[in-house]
């Protein structure tokens, strides 16, 4: 009997081959996709960071605010400093924003 069962896996050996072959070629790409299903995961649930490479942040913080006027004169002046930077050639672009890190991207 074990003669008989020898001889029946040594007759069949190259399909035993091709069949370990198979499953070795398919656990590859299983664990390809699984790669870049996860990595992509991955990317997605990162939280998004701000695109800061050439950015100049800019921080004005008045002193006093008591009057209107005051608040009326520092406004002028925020908004003279930004067209100034607006208009220079150097500078791409401007964005105003109250006291938060601005997305850099257009509009």
């Amino acid at each position: 009997m074990r003669k008989f069962l020898l001889k029946m896996i040594w007759n069949r050996r190259n399909k035993v081959w091709e069949i370990l072959v198979e499953q070795f070629f398919i656990v590859l790409v299983l664990m390809l996709c699984l790669g870049s299903l996860f990595s992509a995961l991955k990317k997605y649930n990162d939280p998004g960071l701000l695109n800061t490479d050439n950015t100049f942040v800019f921080s004005c913080m008045p002193g006093n605010f008591n009057s209107r006027a005051s608040l009326q004169e520092s406004g002028r002046i925020t908004s003279l400093v930004v067209e100034r930077l607006r208009t220079n050639p150097a500078i791409e672009s401007v964005t105003v924003g109250s006291g938060l890190a601005p997305y850099m991207r257009d509009g």
